[in-house]
């Protein structure tokens, strides 16, 4: 097969340069300047593909003749391979196809969405006459081009004649295992990073434009005939990547390339979709000629009239904002921008909603980055002309943007309620616990500590390492051996004179405005234009910043050398700051193989502090004691370079604009590290997380343990639809007082009806999780007052089984085999209310679902009743879901007169918590509603009242303690929403 394509592509070789050559590229290919084009023999791309002469048995004249059989399967797919000397071993799935038999096919491919069908596609040796790849990704199953390259090469599977060699040794079954495989972390192979939760492969972009590109990445997209859109025939199309600048000789390359593998009814009607301004510059010069007349597409030409389209919903507000194509990479924009585009770029900087002026496809970029983001997303054709949208433009006015599945609508605000709306979306300011580091040390060893030390600890040592305080409690459960929290003395010490600079920093009003801008200075210009393409626009950009902050500035030389991050993690640690933490380390763990890895393990002060998890943020590192002594990339991991990396990941971008969000000042918060030996891949059995929720509530007990557990260090992720590779997941409920194992879904990874987790261990880890969860609980509650304690929590926990030798020891005995639990956080939901609702007897895991906080007053000359209650929203668990009836949480009456019948004297006070009182809410509709409260035996002691009726024609009954009643009547009674949710708010004044 590999003599086939050399074959073949001789002859296109031959075909195109009427010149006999050899099977390597032509020096002067007849496309490689747009005058060649005008120069060509007239007709179509077809005609071209026509006049070549083509071995009638080969692949390739199957596919250019629509009545020859090919060996496609049922379903009209071909997916044979190209070479018997790199084809991929058979027990790899690329989750692609080479070609297909009929448009049937691709459609099906593409799969069950909505108009249009999209297909990527990745061609190998772009340019080059010899052997070539045609590869259409399964939408399934990839979301991103470089995925195919990584996913490929991760599973050993070589492309051939790419620099990138293949890494041997793992396999792995989807995108997502990878992606949680290298989670944390910023060593990793292939040169990958992490572009927030995306593993991203920018040497394969770099492959993939310019003049000598390897590969061509783009994809293939077909719609239905329309009579109302501007190109009202089907249409196939094929687009490229937004930052792509392709030449002339490389669309004519695309078009040959893809009429090979596509049906010819296909092939014959190829189309270019130009998606940047550049890119449509150079499809207007194309169509000039007679070959490309009539074979370019811009999204205008698919606008319908009145069309629109819905990619992602929500509830927004805010003013709208234009932005003419080929501007976007010069604009500042905020989130609380309203952006109408006129074309589709790969990247936006978070906004409150995206409106495109033209259709977008489902798996474009922007799409993706909405629904992680939770950003409203549509299409609304020619939308800046929209006569509706134009004079809101026009006019400035500020608006509710509301969009749902069923449609969108605009509606104008005040000022007043806009204000109110941006109150509601700011996060309560959270402030980490400050502490004098300067005095600390520059170590806690963790086996000397337990729960109780935990929160104490938290500002010296960060959240990872502080949460490892509460196992010491409970020694059955086995956890990394000898784990020591380095303070966060040593990362302040390391990054002192970077505070003066970060405080004029965080005072620039471009830095405070434009994320653009602010993710050049923390992770540099290099990491900037890998994130949104190295155009022009780009270039010119940053030229522009390089002009107001000059080298000789220093944020003219972050920007240069690596932003903030790399400042942190090039800059040589002070010996008197290094020496100490090695020799410790070195004496801690003395009796550990010089072979042993050394985990340095992210612990920062802002996470897993109240109103703020902070998960995933920041990056662990291995180390080694003795770097000299390993091999290869090994000797580099040394414990100064592991500790300088890990601290670099508080400044990363992702981990910045969380903090903004979450109203955390970036000079309050420190990064610790939790040092612990490597968990080594080949000594892993299994590995998994679990949760244990807790609910102790007098009306609901809960206790259950939701385990995903996988062979091996395969990664543990959650199902994906066509994984083959899956992990054990299993439940262990407590019914009627007894625990009960309900088997989830098995492992694929080992024989039918084997487990990894046996009963017996699945009961030992649901009650061991407990007795922690239930002590952790216990511990919150104690800290609070009555009101606000907690009657529910839920722990995260992960774990390693590995197996005899783990940490490997210098000398025997070495540790058996057993399992390590690894780490514990609480799960906890951001907070949005405001402040003051924190001091409100709420309690603190009700707190973060609070929707609307309303205050209820009844009074006349001899009473006066107030009372606080809430509503939860939709994403409360059950039993913290008060709708109707709402949450009474205080209760406050005053009696001026007192009353004899009830034995009250003049002026009695009455105060109570939903801890000393039941409420109930007989009837609760908008104007009729009766509210019941009953106060528990100490309460009415101390009052003297036992219950009080409140109906909303004005009428209180009040029964004493003594036995006696009083009725109030002709009391004015009303309800005020005192605070509310943005989305909830923003519905509230939607028009009915």
């Amino acid at each position: 097969m590999r003599q086939f394509h050399t074959l073949l592509c001789l002859l296109l070789a031959i075909s195109l340069t009427h010149l006999m050559c050899a099977d390597t590229k032509p020096q002067n290919h007849p496309l490689d300047t747009l005058s060649d084009v005008d120069n060509m023999d007239t007709g179509t791309t077809e005609d071209m593909l026509q006049d070549w002469t083509v071995p009638k048995d080969t692949l390739v004249a199957d596919l250019l003749d629509e009545d020859t059989d090919i060996d496609a399967g049922a379903d009209g797919i071909i997916t044979s391979d190209t070479s018997d000397t790199s084809q991929p071993p058979d027990a790899f799935n690329s989750h692609t196809v080479k070609s297909f038999k009929n448009t049937e096919a691709i459609i099906a491919f593409g799969g069950p969405q909505t108009e249009p069908t999209q297909v990527k596609f990745v061609l190998t040796h772009f340019d080059d006459w010899g052997y070539y790849l045609d590869e259409f990704l399964d939408p399934t199953f990839y979301q991103f081009h470089d995925e195919w390259c990584w996913f490929r090469l991760l599973n050993g599977v070589a492309i051939p004649d790419y620099p990138l060699q293949p890494i041997s040794g793992q396999t792995y079954a989807t995108v997502t295992e990878i992606t949680q495989k290298f989670s944390g972390k910023t060593e990793l192979p292939l040169g990958l990073k992490f572009i927030g939760d995306r593993l991203y492969l920018p040497q394969f972009y770099t492959d993939s434009f310019g003049p000598n590109r390897f590969f061509g990445a783009g994809s293939l997209v077909h719609y239905d005939a329309n009579p109302n859109r501007v190109l009202p025939e089907e249409l196939w199309l094929f687009d490229l990547e937004y930052p792509d600048t392709p030449s002339p000789h490389q669309i004519a390359v695309f078009f040959q390339r893809l009429k090979l593998a596509l049906p010819k009814d296909v092939g014959d009607k190829l189309r270019w979709l130009v998606r940047s301004e550049a890119q449509e510059q150079l499809g207007n010069e194309l169509e000039k000629t007679p070959t490309y007349t009539g074979k370019i597409v811009t999204y205008g030409d698919l606008v319908v009239a009145g069309d629109y389209a819905i990619y992602n919903s929500g509830i927004t507000a805010g003013k709208i904002r234009v932005i003419p194509k080929g501007s976007l990479a010069q604009t500042t924009l905020s989130p609380y921008d309203i952006v109408v585009l006129d074309e589709i770029p790969d990247y936006i900087p978070p906004v409150a909603a995206i409106i495109t002026a033209v259709p977008q496809t489902p798996l474009a970029h922007i799409n993706l980055l909405a629904k992680s983001r939770g950003t409203p997303n549509l299409y609304i054709a020619n939308a800046a002309e929209n006569p509706e949208i134009h004079d809101l433009i026009w006019f400035k006015k500020t608006v509710i943007l509301n969009v749902t599945p069923a449609g969108f609508s605009f509606q104008v605000i005040g000022d007043a309620e806009y204000s109110n709306y941006l109150s509601l979306i700011q996060k309560p300011t959270l402030q980490p616990t400050q502490v004098d580091w300067s005095t600390a040390p520059y170590w806690i060893d963790l086996t000397e500590t337990n729960l109780a030390d935990k929160d104490a600890l938290l500002p010296f040592i960060g959240g990872k390492s502080a949460n490892m305080c509460a196992f010491f409690d409970f020694p059955q459960i086995i956890i990394p051996d000898k784990p020591i929290g380095l303070t966060i003395r040593s990362f302040a010490e390391h990054t002192a004179e970077l505070r003066a600079p970060i405080k004029q920093l965080l005072d620039d009003p471009l830095f405070q405005s434009d994320p653009n801008f602010r993710y050049v200075v923390l992770e540099g210009k290099a990491a900037y234009s890998l994130l949104v393409g190295n155009t022009p626009q780009v270039q010119t950009w940053l030229e522009q910043l390089s002009g107001m902050y000059p080298k000789e500035t220093f944020v003219g030389q972050l920007m240069q050398q690596g932003g903030l991050r790399s400042w942190v993690e090039t800059k040589p640690i002070d010996p008197s700051i290094l020496s100490p933490i090695y020799t410790k380390l070195t004496q801690h763990y003395a009796n550990y193989s010089v072979y042993q890895g050394i985990r340095f393990r992210s612990s920062s002060t802002a996470e897993d502090i109240e109103g703020f998890n902070g998960a995933g943020l920041y990056e662990s590192n291995t180390g080694f004691l003795y770097p000299d002594w390993q091999s290869g990339k090994d000797k580099k991991k040394t414990v100064e370079a592991a500790l300088r990396a890990t601290w670099s990941s508080y400044y990363g971008f992702q981990a910045w604009e969380e903090r903004t969000v979450a109203g955390i000042d970036h000079l309050t918060a420190n990064m610790g590290v939790l040092v612990h030996a490597r968990f080594d891949d080949d000594k892993e059995l299994n590995n998994g997380v679990f949760t244990l929720e807790l609910v102790t509530r007098p009306t609901f007990e809960k206790a259950e343990l939701i385990v995903n557990v996988q062979k091996g260090s395969l990664s543990v992720t959650n199902p994906v639809p066509g994984n083959p590779s899956q992990p054990e997941i299993d439940v262990v409920q407590v019914i009627n007082n007894v625990p009960v194992v309900v088997r989830i879904q098995p492992s694929t990874e080992v024989d039918p009806g084997d487990v990894l987790l046996t009963d017996q261990e699945l009961f030992g880890i649901h009650q061991q999780a407990i007795d922690i969860t239930d002590q952790w609980l216990k511990h919150n509650q104690a800290a609070l007052p009555p009101g606000q304690r907690p009657t529910s929590l839920t722990l995260d926990f992960e774990f390693r089984t590995v197996a005899d030798g783990w940490p490997l020891l210098s000398e025997p005995p070495q540790f058996p085999s057993r399992t390590v639990w690894k780490q514990v956080r609480p799960l906890q939901h951001p907070i949005h209310t405001p402040s003051w609702t924190w001091t409100l007897p709420i309690p603190r895991d009700v707190l973060p679902y609070v929707a609307q906080v309303w205050k209820g007053v009844c009074e006349n000359n001899e009473i006066l009743l107030s009372w606080t209650e809430i509503t939860t929203d939709d994403s409360a668990p059950p039993h913290l879901t008060y709708t109707n009836p709402a949450f009474v949480v205080k209760f406050d009456a005053t009696f001026p007169k007192g009353s004899g019948p009830l034995g009250l004297s003049p002026n009695t006070i009455m105060s109570a918590g939903h801890d000393e009182c039941t409420t109930s809410q007989l009837s609760s509709s908008a104007d009729i509603w009766e509210l019941e409260i009953v106060a528990n035996s100490g309460l009415a002691d101390s009052s003297k009242i036992t219950q009080i009726l409140i109906s909303s024609n004005g009428t209180i009954d009040i029964t004493g303690k003594n036995g006696g009643s009083h009725t109030f009547s002709n009391a004015l009674c009303s309800r005020t929403l005192q605070s509310v949710s943005s989305d909830d708010y923003l519905k509230s004044l939607l028009t009915k």
